[in-house]
């Protein structure tokens, strides 16, 4: 019981058990350290009234019913800690039950993944931009694994051959039959270089 209890307060994600109602009956000290809150505030908070951010409630709501039913699941959830901050967290849940399987507690991990979404959301936006930067100057990009021999294109550089990117798979050897002859050798170059 040692180990595990060491184990549960020594994880990098939040790990928690809630009710049926979503009141927590344990969580552990990571909780703490990502919302703000004490231990003790926490045991006595419910997660759908007092950290779920409205929007994400009814969404929750139907996570525990899925899991009171034993189905586990996985989703996102929105968290308002202590000072206001809202966190992003992936969630595992699955049911502990009696061996009558009567419901008894939901066992959670949340892990945190706020920066990774407001990375991947700043990296879909840079797409964006470099996109249209390259249809609006009509400058297309590559690149090519010289390892794999794998050439990937950017949408501009489909619409300069004439191509559409469902209907044409770029290879080296067919970029090489594409390119003006008197380009080959600079092309050549370039990907030796590399």
């Amino acid at each position: 019981k040692i180990k595990y209890r060491d184990l549960f307060e020594s994880a990098s994600d939040i790990v928690l058990a809630v009710g049926s109602q979503g009141e927590i009956i344990d969580i552990n000290r990571r909780a703490e350290e990502l919302t703000g809150f004490t231990r003790q505030e926490l045991l006595e908070m419910n997660v759908l009234r007092d950290l779920t951010v409205a929007e994400d409630r009814d969404r929750i709501r139907q996570v525990i019913a899925n899991l009171i039913k034993g189905l586990r699941q996985v989703y996102e959830v929105r968290w308002r800690t202590k000072d206001g901050t809202i966190l992003l967290f992936e969630g595992s849940s699955s049911a502990r039950m009696t061996k009558e399987g009567k419901f008894l507690c939901t066992r959670c991990i949340l892990r945190d993944i706020t920066e990774r979404k407001k990375a991947e959301k700043a990296l879909k936006e840079s797409e964006v931009l470099l996109r249209e930067a390259q249809r609006v100057s009509h400058v297309g990009s590559w690149v090519l694994n010289v390892v794999t021999g794998k050439l990937s294109w950017s949408d501009e550089t489909y619409r300069i051959y004439g191509f559409k990117p469902q209907e044409f798979v770029p290879t080296y050897e067919k970029f090489s039959s594409i390119v003006h002859p008197d380009d080959n050798k600079f092309v050549q170059e370039e990907i030796n270089s590399a």
